[in-house]
């Protein structure tokens, strides 16, 4: 039987008017057989009245009859039932049986429930402003249920079914949060009939069909999420739905599909699937910010109207982007394919703001398209325009900058294969038109890449100073070759990838406080290792996700100072250099090491830098080189590779320096967080960094 500990019951009503809560214990007393019958079930335990209920034994009973419920809560309020993390088993097969059934009550907590079931497990039925709360479930069918249920929280539970893993239907304004959710046989997480719902830090899986399957449940938002499915992990049967943040992944087919359906919002989500990562009909649906890859067909517009799309779409065939319908607005995208990257089958379809690439055809509008729109675009790669009224400028007069003067006029694209020797750049566009085919052309080709985010074409400023300034114009191949001497200078962040050789001596590249950014493994800026080069003088540039930011080779008299290496594989790996300096440069994060001086390296002096969160700060294979007056500071495997102090100097020339006012001369070193030093004296740690050999004898 159910014990009621009356202890502080008893007690609290001697004190007066203070009421609470009586606490029950659920023993395995409780367990020996079902005594309570309701409508056709038999409960071994039935709670009627509030209280807080902790289970002290397991329930474990392999010879289950049909139609059996373990602990029934009904048609009461204000109930706790805490399992305690005591196990719940029966493997009885073809029988209905449940753990926990909860009917016509409210303010009802279950928590902590494990088990390893035959049917469905956690029953909520017509049950509101109550949760289900850090239970491990295993079930063969579902592991929670909610049925016209309202104000549930569903949080932090682990659930692993056989059939599936949780459903509500006719259940509205209930959170899901903080789930792991996984089913073998597919409907992961289903909602039908059940609106304005929550979902949010949940990780739903399934190696079968729909992940996370939304039917007839409108207002639904799936936040910061994860869901992986065969088939799709997210079928959207529904409106107004908000999904913000997730990851979504499908390994056959479809990352989220969505049929004939209004008002839905995609944001900041990343979506994988080999086919239709994104499949969306309907209208006014919104998708912003979000990465969608795959295999070919990417995101599909079929038959749909009205609809937002601006994102990044990568396909590793074909098809990035195929739109079909009406009035489709692509905003601010970035496009890739190795053919028909833009597929245009649609009316009145507008693409601005967007970059485009292929290695073949970038946009193929076929015969049935026509009054569509393209303009303030980059495109790399052919056009294959078969409709005869498609439009490759805008309708109306636009504000825009161009070379730091503001302008008003039509504008087209910018065309990477644009190769009009004899057109000369009227206020930022060309003034022979680039050619679509015998019938339609782009009149107003811009001279350079247009920037969204600045309203401007990339354009030259005629500078009247000796140097060659450099804009993202420059490195339409990705490529940009330093092949004379001179100063060059860069005016503004490269965010395509390119890289920058230096073939030439007596040359000064001066990044100007801007980037050159990539995001795969290659090498950012290389001195080439076919001649010797001398005087060669490299500042002020920032390196980002590079494998090899500055490969460096066969230089003498090279200085580099003033630059940022961060995220890359390597910051600074060099070959045959002499005699030159790297000096007031950051070097962060890089996976595997700062600097490396190869064993040809000798005579730099490395002086003044930061070497912060690296696997290796820095290595050096050569000799006769200086390293101090430079910070180390967290750098995982070690600030110094231990090869590096074997004839490499860590510390200055001796040299007169200022110490708490006082004039001394002496070496100075570098400073190395987090190291033991000993005991400092005039400024210096009378311990040297880590190897004695370090300072000659």
């Amino acid at each position: 039987m159910i014990k009621k500990c009356l202890f502080l019951f008893l007690l609290l009503l001697a004190v007066g008017s203070v009421s609470a809560v009586p606490d029950y214990t659920i023993n395995e007393t409780d367990f020996e057989n079902p005594g309570y019958t309701w409508f056709t079930y038999h409960a071994f335990v039935i709670i009627t009245e509030p209280g807080e209920y902790t289970v002290t034994a397991d329930f474990v009973n392999n010879s289950l009859i049909n139609d059996n419920i373990v602990i029934l809560i009904k048609d009461t309020e204000n109930v706790t039932l805490n399992c305690n993390d005591k196990w719940f088993n029966t493997t009885t097969i073809g029988s209905i049986n449940y753990p926990v059934y909860v009917y016509n009550s409210s303010n009802i907590t279950v928590k902590n429930l494990k088990c390893n079931w035959s049917t469905d497990a956690i029953v909520f039925d017509n049950v509101e402003n109550s949760s289900i709360e850090n239970s491990n479930i295993i079930s063969k069918g579902l592991s929670i249920y909610l049925g016209n249920s309202y104000e549930i929280t569903i949080s932090g539970n682990t659930l692993n079914s056989t059939s599936r893993g949780m459903r509500l239907d006719g259940s509205q304004n209930n959170m899901i949060s903080e789930c792991d959710i996984y089913s073998i046989d597919g409907y992961t997480l289903t909602l039908t009939d059940s609106e304005n719902n929550i979902i949010s830090g949940c990780n739903v899986t399934t190696p079968d069909y729909f992940g996370i399957d939304i039917e007839n449940s409108d207002n639904t938002s799936i936040i910061n999420s994860t869901a992986s499915a065969a088939s799709k992990a997210i079928y959207l049967d529904s409106n107004n739905c908000t999904i913000m943040g997730s990851n979504l992944r499908a390994y056959e087919y479809s990352g989220l599909r969505s049929y004939n359906k209004i008002g839905n919002n995609i944001i900041n989500c990343t979506v994988y699937a080999p086919y239709d990562a994104l499949d969306l009909s309907g209208s006014d649906n919104n998708v912003t910010n979000c990465t969608l890859t795959g295999n070919h067909e990417v995101v599909s517009l079929s038959g749909s109207d009205n609809n937002i799309i601006g994102s990044t779409m990568r396909a590793t065939t074909y098809d990035a982007l195929t739109v079909g319908g009406t009035y489709q607005n692509i905003i601010n995208c970035t496009l890739t394919a190795q053919n028909n990257t833009f597929y245009v089958n649609g009316q009145n379809i507008e693409i601005t703001g967007s970059n485009i690439n292929s290695n073949d055809v970038a946009v193929r509008c076929i015969l049935a398209s026509y009054w569509n729109r393209l303009y303030l675009n980059n495109i790399n790669g052919s056009i294959n325009n078969q409709g005869s009224s498609n439009y490759f400028t805008s309708d109306t007069e636009l504000n825009y900058t161009y070379a730091g003067k503001n302008y008003t006029g039509i504008l087209g694209n910018y065309w990477y294969l644009y190769d009009e020797e004899d057109a000369v750049i009227e206020n930022g566009t060309w003034s022979i038109p680039y050619v679509i085919n015998a019938y339609i052309n782009d009149s107003k080709p811009l001279a350079g890449p247009w920037d969204r985010d600045t309203n401007s074409i990339f354009g030259k400023i005629e500078y009247d100073d000796g140097k060659i300034h450099l804009t993202q114009a420059d490195f339409v191949t990705g490529l940009y070759i330093i092949n004379e001497s001179g100063t060059y200078v860069l005016e503004e962040n490269i965010s395509n990838g390119a890289s920058i050789l230096i073939n030439s001596s007596n040359v000064t590249f001066d990044g100007n406080g801007f980037y050159l950014i990539h995001n795969s493994s290659s090498d950012g800026l290389i001195i080439l290792e076919d001649s010797l080069y001398e005087n060669i003088t490299i500042k002020n540039v920032g390196l980002i996700n590079w494998s090899y930011a500055m490969s460096l080779y066969n230089t003498h008299d090279i200085i580099v100072s003033n630059c940022t290496f961060l995220n890359n594989n390597y910051g600074i790996t060099a070959d045959s250099l002499y005699n030159g300096t790297v000096t007031g440069c950051t070097f962060e994060s890089c996976e595997t090491v700062g600097i490396e001086f190869n064993d040809d390296v000798e005579n730099m002096t490395v002086i003044y830098n930061e070497f912060v969160g690296n696997d290796w700060g820095i290595a050096i294979f050569g000799i006769n080189n200086w390293v101090y007056l430079n910070n180390f500071e967290n750098n995982s495997y070690g600030n110094v590779y231990y090869i590096s102090v074997f004839g490499n100097y860590f510390h200055s020339p001796i040299v007169n320096y200022k110490y708490n006012g006082k004039v001394y001369e002496g070496r100075l070193g570098n400073y190395y967080d987090g190291e033991e030093l000993g005991t400092s004296n005039a400024g210096i740690f009378n311990k040297p960094y880590g190897i004695e050999g370090m300072i000659p004898k």
